[in-house]
Formats: C-alpha cells, structure tokens, sequence
C-alpha cells in the first residue's frame, strides 16, 4: 500500500543507494522501493526519471559526498606525503565503511565492463585515485616507498579494507569480537602503507 508520505529527496536517494548496494542494477526493482519507502511508484519517475537516471542519481548523491570529503582531507593533511597518504585512505575507509553500498556497487558494477563501470571509474574513482597516487609517487621519488601499481593500492585498501565492512557477515566469521570495521580496517591500511615503505616509518 502507498501513501502520500512526503520523502526528501536525499532520503530517496540514500534508500536507493542502499537497494542498489544490496541487490544490484539488475536486480534492483524501483516499484519495490517504492512499497518499501511507502510512497507512489510514480514520485520516482517524477522526480528522476527512469531507473537507469535513478542510478546515476544515487551514484552521484554518494559519491560526490565522498569526493568532496577526501579533497577536505587531502588539503588539510600533514605536507609529510606518508602522514598525507595514510590520512586519505584512512578516511576513505571511515567513510565506506559508513556507507558500505558504495563499495557493494563498485563490485557488482566491476564484474562486467559497461556504461555504467565506465560511470563509475572516469567521473569518481579515477579522481580519487589520482589524489592518493599523487602521495604515494613523491614517496617513491624520495625512495621512501617501492614503487607499485595505482590498481595494487586500490584493491589492497578499497576491496581489501573496505571488505570488512561491505561483507559483514565474512568479516564477522573471521573475528567476531571486534565489530568495529573502521578499526579493523585502519589497522589494514597501516599495515598495507608499511608493506609498501622501504624504511620504518619516519
């Protein structure tokens, strides 16, 4: 049953970032949301059109938030490039780790090459490598660092990190005394970060 329930546009699009998270595009149904959030099929479409526009919708309400708390993060960071880096990906993971859907559609999206893995990697995930290989290449120049792939340090940290809290029932299997995935995940990015430096951490 649906009612007139008067639904902001930013809590449709937290809801729907979160149906696409758990079920993905496929199997994503809006009408299904629709029942779920208790208001008319027919607001979806109004207000953003076809399923695919409602995707990119959700997409761009989650991670351009995450876009723009990196860049806040990146500008205030120590000028030390090992502190600098370490504080991106720290909070890349705090912030992932609170919204576990945005890594959940990466990885359903990353299965299979298309429009919307394309999306994805050009408008959002390129420009956040970007900020975080800018830190680790003035380690490598100052041979403080080895020199690996932008692809290692993203899967290490964004899939590997970030998988304690976008797989919470593995992660639980694993060590279900600490249920806390940021801290988890921060002691993953040190270790990562000290894998990667050819010295003790200065």
């Amino acid at each position: 049953m649906t009612t007139n329930r008067r639904i902001s546009d930013a809590a449709l699009l937290d809801a729907a970032l979160e149906e696409f998270g758990d079920q993905g595009f496929e199997g994503t149904s809006v009408r299904a949301l629709c029942r779920r959030l208790e208001v008319s099929h027919n607001l979806v479409h109004e207000r953003f059109g076809t399923k695919d526009d409602l995707w990119r919708y959700a997409v761009a309400h989650g991670f351009t938030a995450l876009a723009v708390e990196l860049a806040a993060v990146a500008s205030a960071a120590p000028d030390d490039p090992y502190d600098r880096l370490r504080a991106i990906l720290i909070r890349y993971v705090e912030l992932t780790a609170a919204r576990p859907a945005l890594i959940r559609i990466i990885n359903y999206e990353a299965m299979h090459p298309g429009e919307r893995l394309d999306h994805l990697y050009s408008t959002y995930l390129r420009p956040a490598h970007q900020v975080a290989d800018a830190a680790l290449r003035l380690l490598e120049h100052q041979g403080r660092a080895r020199r690996i792939p932008a692809a290692t340090l993203h899967f290490l940290v964004g899939h590997g990190a970030g998988g304690l809290a976008s797989l919470p029932a593995l992660a639980g299997r694993f060590d279900a005394s600490d249920p806390d995935p940021v801290t988890q995940a921060t002691a993953a990015v040190d270790l990562v970060l000290r894998g990667i430096l050819t010295g003790p951490v200065s």
